[in-house]
């Protein structure tokens, strides 16, 4: 019907403050990630929290060690934003389009050329997608759901 209103999904009183912030595209950028993610989400459950956490630090280890840096003074543009229950966190990067392997295995032997960080990173959080927002620019993005505390039924 036109003109009729839709009831919004969710309250904004549900919706998680965003934060925005950069990060120098180096691996010793990782404790103020821990940090920050850590201020955002205190009050989502600390599993949940930290395996989120993983993840975003497993993602940005990838663009450092894999993505050559496009300029001298590249930055890692962080944003984590979400519901009271899910929290996303977004990587966005200037570097080439990355798609990972649909089957990464898990052959960590001392033979295995990679993957682990992949492996982590699709084990710790609920959904994961790369993606190139425009040409040059990339995102990675991470959501996690808060697991649903347990009741006495299922305890």
């Amino acid at each position: 019907l036109r003109g009729t209103r839709q009831p919004l999904r969710q309250s904004v009183l549900w919706r998680r403050a965003s934060t925005v912030f950069e990060l120098p595209w180096r691996l010793d950028a990782l404790a103020e990630l821990r940090s920050r993610l850590s201020a955002a989400c205190q009050d989502f459950p600390p599993e949940a929290r930290d395996a989120l956490t993983l993840a975003a630090a497993e993602a940005i280890t990838n663009i450092v060690r894999h993505e050559q840096q496009p300029f001298a003074d590249s930055r890692i543009c962080c944003r984590i934003s979400g519901t009271i229950k899910t929290v996303v966190v977004e990587l966005i990067y200037a570097g080439n389009p990355y798609a990972p392997p649909a089957d990464i295995g898990t052959n960590f032997s001392a033979d295995s050329t990679g993957g682990f960080g992949l492996y982590l990173i699709r084990n710790s959080v609920d959904e994961v997608d790369y993606a190139s927002v425009i040409a040059g620019i990339n995102c990675v993005r991470l959501v996690k759901h808060a697991a649903p505390p347990a009741t006495a039924e299922h305890a």
